[in-house]
């Protein structure tokens, strides 16, 4: 034992990355390990690893389970089981989850009665965030939680009904020579985090993180549909990304996200829209030629990666506001969240393509069909009448100058 510990502390000395890759040497699955030097490591939402006074969390290696000590004093975030060993707290975490830790001093929980969820859901923050701060963050929570769970009727597994915490990361990193403030480590079926500040980014990227945890880390194995050009991953995106637009609070914030996002497929797909600077990476793909369809397997270099982006975050979301638009058009009282929860109890037996096949016309089914092979731009009228049927009134939107939420140097409305 002696001998695999000192090779693991080699390897943690050596390279954190490394480690994280899978290269863990000979040490036995369920050893209780201590936690590893730091390492700086990025995603690109910000820091994965970060470890202080208060808050340690650090990457698992691909290959191998094993247990982490923690610190007396501390609490683990999005535990999967812990043992006692020798006098000491030992603590496991889902695969390929952060392995976290926090100073019980400086962190405050509580759980959260969520109408229509199965499972006990736990919000953790610092104790330095304001009232009016935790409140904002609270009900982003219930928010997501709630709507999600409404597009799963059956709920998760059995197995795992456990207790899902939801990290706040905001307001731990002081240090003024970080590299940056936003800490993000890896979710995983018993922990998300939020990283941003309270405002609409930080809603859409939690919805986003909730919608996972039903389609990919708590899933019913009946959540799987595969359409003709839409694989498992890809509809895993086109649910979260929609999500992330159709269930934020603000309808002024919904408009201007789905604008920000109408305004890249634009430029993508029509050959007279350049896109500029304020789109990113995005721009790279100003004078693409051919098409670029949702199916990631039938892309091509260059770009791959912003090729990705924009179909799993662009794309996607405006396919399924685009069939909410042509569901409307074609006069059905049916919206997208009744097409999913047919989708997620297997109603008809069939997957997305198929159910929205039940109540589109054929002609807006081959609409449908082009829109996903990248072929043809999805009309505004679609995405409006989408969004205008998301509105709740709360703040309303003008919708004689909703035009004027595109960037001023987009192509005419169409």
């Amino acid at each position: 034992m002696k001998k695999h510990l000192l090779t693991y502390l080699v390897c943690m000395v050596a390279a954190l990355p490394a480690w994280a890759a899978g290269k863990s040497g000979d040490i036995p699955d369920g050893t209780c390990l201590p936690i590893p030097p730091y390492k700086e490591a990025f995603n690109k939402h910000g820091l994965q690893v970060w470890q202080d006074d208060i808050f340690k969390t650090f990457l698992q290696p691909n290959k191998g389970r094993f247990y982490y000590e923690m610190p007396a004093g501390w609490s683990p975030i999005g535990a999967e089981s812990t043992r006692q060993e020798k006098g000491k707290t030992c603590v496991q975490f889902p695969p390929h989850q952060s392995a976290t830790f926090v100073n019980t001093a400086h962190f405050v929980s509580a759980t959260l009665q969520v109408e229509g969820v199965h499972f006990p859901v736990r919000a953790v923050w610092r104790n330095t965030l304001s009232d009016t701060q935790v409140k904002e963050y609270l009900d982003v929570i219930r928010n997501g939680f709630e709507q999600v769970s409404s597009i799963y009727p059956y709920g998760v597994p059995n197995s795992m009904l456990g207790e899902h915490t939801v990290m706040i990361t905001a307001g731990i990193i002081t240090d003024e020579k970080a590299p940056t403030r936003n800490l993000y480590p890896n979710v995983g079926p018993n922990a998300s985090y939020i990283y941003h500040w309270p405002g609409a980014r930080m809603e859409e990227l939690l919805y986003h993180a909730v919608a996972h945890l039903y389609n990919r880390f708590r899933y019913m194995y009946s959540y799987r549909p595969v359409a003709p050009t839409l694989n498992y991953v890809e509809y895993q995106e086109c649910l979260a990304s929609w999500v992330e637009s159709r269930y934020v609070r603000s309808d002024m914030d919904r408009w201007k996200r789905a604008m920000h996002i109408l305004h890249i497929h634009e430029g993508v797909v029509l050959p007279e829209v350049k896109m500029g600077k304020e789109v990113g990476m995005f721009r790279k793909l100003n004078d693409m030629s051919g098409p670029l369809p949702i199916n990631l397997v039938r892309h091509r270099p260059p770009h791959m990666h912003v090729k990705k982006e924009y179909a799993h975050y662009i794309l996607a979301p405006l396919l399924l506001m685009g069939a909410e638009g042509l569901l409307i058009e074609g006069g059905k009282d049916v919206r997208m969240e009744d097409v999913l929860r047919d989708v997620h109890t297997n109603k008809y037996g069939t997957n997305l393509y198929g159910v929205l096949g039940m109540y589109l016309s054929e002609d807006q089914m081959r609409t449908y069909r082009r829109w996903e092979d990248g072929l043809e731009v999805i009309p505004r009228k679609y995405i409006y009448a989408a969004l205008k049927r998301y509105d709740t009134g709360k703040d309303p939107v003008d919708y004689t100058r909703v035009d004027d939420l595109m960037p001023k140097y987009i192509a005419p409305n169409r």
